[in-house]
């Protein structure tokens, strides 16, 4: 009884250990994504929408 109760209680500290561990990669990962990705994105967007209808001016023309 008395090795079963410390083994459910080391269970109980792994899994809490490990879900922490996933706990942070996953929101290292999306403050990645905002940091980051987020960003370049818009940047990406706005060179193409700005370049897009300087080239369509001149394809009119």
């Amino acid at each position: 009884m008395r090795q079963s109760t410390w083994s459910n209680i080391f269970a109980i500290i792994g899994l809490i250990v490990i879900g922490s561990l996933l706990f942070s990669l996953v929101s290292g990962l999306l403050m990645f994504a905002l940091k980051i990705l987020i960003p370049v994105a818009l940047v990406v967007w706005l060179v193409r929408y700005i370049s897009g209808s300087h080239n369509r001016n001149n394809y009119y023309r």
